[in-house]
């Protein structure tokens, strides 16, 4: 029996609230898919994590970055669809193959006549399609404008769905996995607020140097002046330093 869109997420997407917990533990590392990507946990102590698939491998003591890219530039839709519409379908362009629901927890924005009728939508499925094959989508809610085949598009996959470990000051960092990643195809906890460990440079908690920045590989920096530096701001320092104890980190993401 096929059951048709709209339908509900098939994994549970929380939030999950203490005293609750993730099946099998925040450190839990499996091939199993349990929640939706991005699903959020909340601890008692302030901490924040997401659920995420990985890409590559990811250390549990340095940040890891979004590598999910978006799907393509824009496009147009291609079949007009009405007022109320939960389903759109948007030109093929350039594209990998696309497995059914992989861009679930991505999303869409429709582009209107001027930036007072953009429509941003979450993405609850899709049809498996070839590359570069016409991209159906299905919508958590409907449209409040009518869409025509002039009318441009731009789809982004679900940002969890790709994070990785890399020296690339090109990307942001998603966050400190939870545990240790070994490569790609695992699903796994990232935290992006709260108390942790996260490998500091030299500096990081000596003196006035309480803010940190997160370095190329996902380390903390205490300025962002050299070429391995990002402007991505971490968090601060609690306590100790990173020539002395710790420093116990709070960290601040998102």
């Amino acid at each position: 029996m096929t059951i048709p869109y709209p339908v509900q997420f098939p994994y549970n997407f929380g939030p999950i609230l203490s005293p609750g917990k993730p099946k099998n533990g925040v450190h839990y590392v499996g091939t199993e898919q349990l929640y939706e990507l991005g699903t959020r946990y909340i601890t008692w102590d302030g901490r924040e994590f997401r659920y995420a698939r990985s890409g590559g491998a990811c250390y549990a003591g340095q940040a890891c970055d979004f590598r999910t890219e978006p799907l393509q530039a824009i496009d147009n839709i291609a079949e007009a669809a009405a007022v109320g519409a939960t389903k759109i379908v948007v030109d093929g362009g350039t594209h990998d193959a696309l497995a059914k629901d992989q861009l679930r927890g991505g999303y869409v924005i429709i582009y209107g006549d001027s930036n007072s009728d953009v429509q941003f939508r979450l993405i609850e499925g899709n049809e498996e399609c070839a590359a570069n094959a016409d991209i159906t989508l299905y919508l958590e809610e409907g449209l409040v404008k009518a869409v025509t085949t002039s009318t441009n598009a731009e789809i982004f996959p679900n940002p969890w769905y790709d994070v990785r470990l890399s020296t690339d000051v090109g990307y942001t960092k998603a966050g400190l996995p939870a545990a240790e990643v070994s490569g790609a195809g695992y699903y796994f906890w990232v935290q992006t607020k709260g108390p942790c460990w996260i490998a500091p440079q030299a500096n990081v908690g000596s003196g006035k140097y309480r803010e940190a920045f997160f370095r190329h590989d996902g380390s903390l920096e205490e300025t962002t002046s050299s070429e391995y530096d990002t402007t991505q701001d971490a968090g601060v320092v609690v306590m100790g330093s990173a020539s002395g104890v710790g420093p116990l980190f709070y960290l601040n993401v998102f």
